[in-house]
């Protein structure tokens, strides 16, 4: 049986095999599904946005900027063996996004996330975001698989 684990807003959670990482994207967030395939690591990271902005620090304790999420995620995917080389990230979001954004393609924040992970050197799943609506977000980190639930 897998061990299940809640990550809240504003958490980054790392795991090793036959666990799956579980959590929710509403509110201001972007979840950042990550995995290693060669070391079965995973990580579920919150990053919080304000006025489109993925620079600014926030000092409420249930946001995170979006920087710091992803250093923390690569940190501890590092300590559990993971090499930031074989890391490869998904986004998921969820009614983060105003409809103007969500018209407008992936809108600022998203692509705003997309350039930070650029700048780290962490690659991107080919169909690297998700808009989940108001759906649990699971990564089950045996296999990498990222499902939604209610």
């Amino acid at each position: 049986m897998k061990k299940r684990i809640d990550v809240p807003s504003g958490e980054v959670v790392a795991g090793q095999g036959d666990v799956i990482l579980n959590s929710i994207a509403d509110g201001p967030c972007i979840v950042i599904a990550a995995y290693d395939a060669s070391r079965k690591v995973g990580c579920i990271a919150h990053a919080s946005f304000q006025n489109g902005s993925s620079q600014k620090r926030f000092s409420l304790s249930f946001m995170r900027d979006p920087d710091s999420a992803i250093d923390e995620m690569i940190k501890d995917m590092e300590l559990l063996g993971s090499d930031k080389d074989h890391i490869e990230v998904a986004l998921v979001s969820g009614e983060n996004l105003t409809p103007e954004e969500k018209n407008h393609g992936l809108g600022g924040q998203v692509n705003s996330m997309l350039g930070l992970l650029k700048q780290k050197n962490i690659h991107c799943r080919e169909n690297k975001y998700f808009d989940a609506g108001s759906f649990h977000i699971s990564l089950n980190v045996g296999s990498g698989e990222i499902f939604y639930h209610q």
